[in-house]
């Protein structure tokens, strides 16, 4: 029992940090689509036909990134600071070369607001959002670098500074540029995108200072420089960021096509959508931070040999995912309406965002439970498999969605019962990989299932 209660000290500490940092980074998207909201339905709706272009830009972005936190961990475990070095500076590069790509495709994206039919009054809105936005792609890609690096160095609080302090920036950038303050102009949904653009470029700055002046960093022998690229730590990054960024990907990718296919309809539905995903997404970061801590704790556990505490690590993080995602079932069913009201005055539109939440709800649970499967796998540096049952399970659930949507008559919400399917099948693939089939050729994991049991 005093093993248990230490490792859920250990995992609170980081967990607590990171909900935090993921939340605060999440409610910034909260506030965009609240203020985009009370500026018109017009402006949200643009900006909810913007995010599902964005989002899985930024997320794949994220995905690919995620590596650092369990490579770094890893190096950190066995003492490698050097090599932690090398990893920081060949980031930088990635970085910068994916900055660019994302500029080109974000200034150029008209032919694709062509392809899925989006109503031409909301081009305007999208593409200045879009081009905007883009210019701090850098910043932010960036900013991922130094947050997995600090989380892998179990350091997690220094991005939560960054995330909550930003919060403040935000609101008055939105302020200057959506609304017109202080004698700038009103833009709608393209002065937010400059808003978001400067925002990252400021999380990166407090970042960025806090890491070269803090005295715990120094003492580690971290040094943030440029000077070197490996491209065997780029080929890792790849090896096993890609398939993360794929399984962290697909499901919004998922949902950012239903956006785009829901934005032929009408600008209430696509609004709706936009603003049911955004608070869903909201008060899941309350257990995704907890497993990004569970990566972190189970890299560094295998890095330093310490693979016996591992059974306790997921024992404790599957109790603690569940009981956040029945706590925001229950928030999600009982107060639909209210969160409808927070987006706009609109009866319509709140009646429709408060029917999404309903489906929003029942995915808490299978969601949490697949996350923190995924987490434990990413913590060995294990990404193909759930690569594929990702792959399957979505895939399958998209053609499953167009045909409740349009041919059973569910329109948005069969979108979302799909989505609700495809987290519970992949909940069970990845517990089955884990529990099951992985444990037969590695003793880490049948003393696991032992501990389970016992």
């Amino acid at each position: 029992m005093s093993s248990y209660l230490k490792e859920f000290k250990m995992i609170g500490k980081l967990a607590i940090a990171c909900v935090l940092a993921q939340f605060a980074t999440v409610f910034l998207i909260f506030i965009d689509n609240m203020m985009a909201g009370r500026h018109g339905p017009q402006t949200l709706a643009a900006f909810g036909v913007a995010t599902q272009i964005i989002i899985p830009i930024l997320i794949l972005s994220m995905g690919f990134f995620f590596a650092i936190n369990s490579i770094v961990a890893t190096l950190y475990g066995k003492k490698l600071i050097e090599e932690i070095n090398v990893v920081i500076s060949t980031c930088f590069y990635m970085a910068l070369i994916s900055s660019i790509i994302c500029i080109a495709l974000l200034n150029n994206i008209e032919p694709l607001l062509d392809f899925f039919a989006i109503k031409k009054e909301l081009y305007p809105g999208i593409k200045g959002y879009l081009g905007n936005i883009s210019y701090g792609i850098f910043p932010y890609l960036l900013f991922l670098v130094l947050r997995f690096t600090s989380e892998g160095l179990l350091k997690s609080k220094y991005v939560m500074y960054c995330a909550i302090s930003a919060i403040p920036v935000k609101v008055l950038l939105n302020l200057l540029f959506i609304y017109g303050a202080l004698g700038f102009e009103g833009e709608g949904a393209s002065g937010m995108g400059k808003a978001t653009a400067l925002t990252w470029t400021f999380m990166l700055l407090i970042l960025l200072t806090i890491m070269l002046r803090n005295k715990n960093i120094k003492q580690l022998g971290i040094s943030i420089s440029v000077s070197r690229f490996s491209r065997k730590v780029c080929l890792e990054i790849i090896k096993v960021g890609g398939p993360i960024a794929f399984s962290m990907g697909i499901g919004v990718i998922f949902m950012s096509i239903t956006g785009l296919m829901i934005g032929s309809i009408s600008a209430h539905a696509i609004a709706a959508h936009q603003s049911a995903f955004n608070f869903v997404t909201l008060i899941s970061m309350l257990f995704q931070g907890i497993t990004v801590a569970v990566t972190s704790r189970v890299a560094y556990l295998n890095g330093a040999n310490k693979t016996g505490n591992i059974p306790m690590v997921i024992n404790i993080a599957i109790a603690m995912v569940i009981s956040v995602a029945l706590l925001n079932a229950c928030i999600l069913l009982f107060n639909a309406t209210l969160i409808g009201k927070i987006y706009s005055h609109d009866t319509l539109l709140i009646s429709m965002i408060a029917n999404l939440l309903f489906w929003g709800a029942l995915l808490q649970v299978p969601q949490a439970l697949q996350e923190v499967a995924a987490a434990v796998l990413r913590g060995f540096k294990i990404t193909l498999q759930p690569t594929i049952i990702y792959s399957a399970t979505f895939s399958g659930s998209l053609i499953v969605g167009y045909f409740l949507s349009t041919h059973w008559q569910f329109e948005e919400s069969g979108y979302w019962m799909a989505i609700v399917l495809a987290n519970i099948l992949t909940a069970i693939g990845l517990f089955y990989m884990l529990f099951v089939k992985f444990h037969k050729a590695t003793p880490l994991i049948s003393q696991q299932v032992s501990s389970l049991k016992n």
